[in-house]
């Protein structure tokens, strides 16, 4: 109100004022912390450069000098901005100006430790220099205990930089505070995932400062500094999670990295390329995930660190199966369990037993897979693993509950992981098991609560950017559609999950699961003839591979074949299965989409 007042004269007309300019004055009120004298002085420089300008000018990280030319009956020290922050600077001690200027490196505040690592200034002179600045209204104080946090409004910071340029303390000050992040981000590398909570919670709450380092390691060039951090932080972006923004330093700090020479480099860069895999892998990027696999198993290999080896075996077999080869996939178990067993590493054994267990239930062996599963499971127990650390398992469980057509227990075994997930506020997590919940419910006849599951999944993956995940919830929630007799609601979630499919030879699978269920819509439409065409050619692609049809699809395509071989001769019949089964997949997704143009057509 005080920005729009001030310049009420450029804007004689509000109702003309375009959203893009209500976008840029909400921008400047913000940037400046609402501080009215800030504000006054940034309405002034509107009649003389524009507001574009002038927005464009306040994003700048050095922006004080706009802020010049006050009312002239403002008293000196309050003209511009820079001058009003100068007048409080010096009535400062010179030891209280240091730390006013060393608080400027710091991005979205700091800890009392974080602030004695990089200043330099320690015990009772710390303390009773923020003290200083808090009753001289040139710093903030957020948090309670040891969460509390000191804080520059960004006008003040901006200051700060400033005097630390003159100082000539600027490079210095950054490199200690890439330093200090390194150190936060290094805790997380040796640590199994429930013993790094606490490491992850502090990278959480300085991760703009970590960014902050990162970008301060790419413009100085110092790569090792920032690989090494990298590859530290690719477990905190899996799991809070940060799947593109992680990927995207991964891999500017590959890009830009040496060829290495030591083992010690060697590793490093098998960190960072596990980072890539893992995250890669979670938003179904699998041929791009299992290439950066094959190449941390490189480095490893040529590390001779026979531990390290065995993980790197273990994490190749995820983007592996993803891609269908799970043969290769369960070799590459087998071997890293071979190498753990040799080496008496229990506790390592936990994941790899896991992954069997996937294996087995994608090659529809889900008794087989809950044995690699319970053993898993003892194996974490013994080890003091977390609940947390073992929630995916829990969920695997109900995965295999769903095949054996036991809804009620996969609904008993999910959910305590999926209130967990939810408390650690693990968005993947609750994804995960939100799908799986929705489908044993389906499946238990509580229609309401899985819609409710599924409509949660495919928000939670949709914020991941995780599409083929969000395909295959609205290929389930389309199912569920259709036996609600809600046509519309299933032609769209079958259109929008071809959208997400199309083009992705990895999905293939899912691709002919959306075929065979644009079958059941167009059999419950009255167009037989298309829908025995395109069931056919989904079934016989659908059983050429392993995995198990999970039985609410099975008991659906019971029904849908009766359906057929009541509306068509045996003869006709007979015929279509036989071009359906002829059909190629770009043949069969061709009728499919032109099937649900048509039938959204007005």
């Amino acid at each position: 109100a005080l920005f729009l007042e001030r310049v009420s004269d450029e804007w004689q007309d509000v109702s003309a004022v375009t959203p893009d300019a209500w976008r840029q004055v909400a921008n400047i009120c913000v940037r400046l912390d609402g501080l009215p004298l800030a504000l006054e002085l940034a309405a002034a420089r509107v009649r003389h450069v524009g507001l574009p300008q002038l927005h464009a000018r306040l994003m700048q990280p050095t922006f004080l000098g706009v802020l010049a030319d006050g009312a002239q009956d403002l008293a000196d020290h309050q003209r511009t901005m820079r001058s009003t922050i100068a007048w409080s600077y010096d009535l400062l001690s010179m030891e209280e100006q240091r730390l006013f200027r060393w608080l400027g490196v710091f991005v979205g505040g700091a800890s009392v430790e974080a602030i004695e690592a990089v200043s330099g200034i320690a015990g009772d002179t710390l303390i009773a220099g923020l003290a200083t600045l808090l009753d001289a209204s040139l710093l903030q104080r957020a948090g309670h205990g040891s969460a509390r946090r000191y804080t520059q409004l960004v006008t003040l910071r901006a200051y700060a930089q400033e005097r630390l340029h003159d100082a000539g303390e600027w490079d210095e000050a950054r490199r200690r505070h890439a330093e200090y992040c390194m150190t936060l981000t290094d805790a997380l590398l040796p640590k199994a995932l429930n013993e790094a909570e606490r490491e992850m919670a502090r990278v959480e709450a300085e991760y703009e400062n970590v960014r902050a380092a990162l970008g301060w390691a790419l413009e100085t060039d110092a790569i090792i500094l920032g690989l090494r951090m990298v590859a530290a932080l690719r477990r905190f972006w899996f799991l809070y999670p940060h799947y593109l923004e992680g990927l995207d330093w991964l891999e500017l700090y590959l890009a830009r990295s040496a060829a290495p020479t030591t083992n010690e480099e060697r590793a490093l860069l098998a960190e960072a390329w596990t980072g890539v895999m893992a995250l890669s892998h979670r938003m179904d990027q699998f041929e791009r995930a299992r290439d950066a696999g094959e190449m941390a198993l490189a480095l490893r290999q040529a590390t001779g660190d026979k531990a390290q080896i065995a993980w790197a075996l273990n994490n190749l077999s995820n983007p592996v199966a993803a891609l269908g080869d799970y043969h290769r996939a369960v070799e590459l178990c087998e071997e890293c369990l071979a190498l753990q067993r040799e080496s008496g590493a229990r506790a390592d054994m936990v994941i790899p037993l896991l992954n069997l267990g996937t294996r087995r239930c994608a090659m529809g062996q889900p008794r087989e897979a809950l044995a690699y599963y319970e053993e898993s499971l003892a194996l974490s127990r013994e080890a003091g693993e977390s609940d947390w650390a073992r929630a995916l398992t829990w969920n695997n469980i109900g995965e295999a509950c769903i095949l054996l057509d036991e809804p009620t227990r996969a609904i008993e075994v999910t959910t305590p992981s999926y209130h967990l997930f939810s408390e650690k506020r693990d968005t993947f997590g609750v994804a995960t098991c939100a799908f799986t919940l929705a489908r044993a419910q389906w499946r238990s006849g509580d229609a309401e609560t899985a819609r409710a599951h599924f409509d949660e999944a495919a928000r939670l993956f949709g914020a991941l950017d995780n599409l083929g995940m969000v395909a295959r919830v609205r290929y389930f929630r389309a199912s569920l559609a259709l036996e609600q007799g809600d046509h519309l609601a299933a032609q769209r979630d079958l259109a929008q999950a071809f959208t997400a499919l199309a083009g992705q030879v990895c999905e293939r699978g899912w691709i002919w699961r959306v075929v065979e269920r644009i079958a059941t819509l167009l059999a419950r439409r009255g167009d037989v003839e298309l829908a025995a065409r395109l069931s056919a050619a989904a079934i016989a692609r659908r059983e050429a591979t392993p995995r198990l049809v999970e039985p609410a699809e099975r008991d659906m395509r019971e029904r849908d074949l009766a359906c057929l071989r009541a509306s068509l001769a045996a003869s006709a019949l007979a015929t279509c299965f036989a071009e359906g089964q002829a059909l190629s997949l770009d043949a069969a997704v061709g009728l499919a989409c032109d099937a649900v143009e048509r039938a959204t057509s007005p």
